[in-house]
């Protein structure tokens, strides 16, 4: 058993089932987002969430299809576009409207999309303030919800749970490389980093609570991961000068 099956079996109590699927899945082709990978998962937050996903949508009964070859798909098609708009090769309007065709293309109506958008992509945040626009930037990934018509706002609640953190603690960490290159950061969405730092990072206890009634050790390990990345900051560099 690898280090990475171990850790997402027995630490996060991920089903065995998807682990396997997706430890053994091959790199998708000709796919900017697996681009120079040589395997379908990691530990990394932009990887690590699609199993823990999985996980709680089989666990409150979203649907079997979770883990069908066609949601998959789906899913590496979307997240190519998301690395396309990511490496601006395209705008964020044209990755919406390559999302839209891939939902066309299979057999989803215009009436249903303009659904998921509305439900889904653009819906906001029932903890975050819509000031901080960049915890919603892989929002496009909710696309992929086409497939659980009945399902969207459980997926929904659980993707609020998870996504935000992942992606609070990758602004944590990418916040110096992000002031330079002008990138998304929820901690440069507002004046200042400091406050917003503040502001933000009590949220996520609040956040992630839901999930311990469907998965306890999910739930721990993520308000370890949490509790690190708060702690690495406030011993850190986050408030020297010429950052806020």
């Amino acid at each position: 058993m690898s280090s990475l099956h171990s850790y997402l079996t027995l630490d996060l109590d991920i089903q065995p089932r998807i682990v396997d699927l997706l430890c053994t899945r091959r790199v998708p082709e000709n796919n900017d987002y697996w681009k120079k990978r040589k395997t379908f998962l990691s530990r990394s937050p932009g990887y690590l969430f699609i199993p823990i996903l999985f996980d709680l949508f089989l666990k409150t009964n979203i649907g079997e299809e979770v883990v069908s070859e066609s949601h998959l798909i789906l899913i590496e098609e979307i997240l190519h576009s998301a690395a396309r708009q990511e490496a601006n090769q395209i705008t964020y309007l044209q990755h919406h409207q390559e999302c839209q065709a891939i939902l066309s293309g299979i057999g989803i109506s215009d009436t249903e999309i303009l659904q998921i958008e509305h439900t889904l992509v653009t819906r906001p945040f029932r903890l975050f303030p819509d000031k901080y626009k960049s915890l919603q930037r892989a929002n496009t990934y909710l696309y992929s919800a086409a497939l659980f018509p009945t399902k969207y706002n459980h997926i929904f609640e659980h993707w609020e749970s998870v996504m935000p953190l992942f992606l609070f603690l990758d602004d944590l960490t990418d916040l110096q490389e992000d002031i330079i290159s002008h990138s998304e950061n929820c901690l440069l969405d507002v004046p200042t980093i400091e406050n917003n730092f503040f502001a933000l990072h009590p949220l996520f206890m609040e956040s992630i609570k839901p999930i311990e009634k469907v998965n306890k050790n999910l739930y721990l390990e993520l308000n370890r991961l949490r509790q690190e990345g708060i702690s690495a900051t406030l011993t850190g560099t986050l408030f020297s000068n010429n950052l806020s």
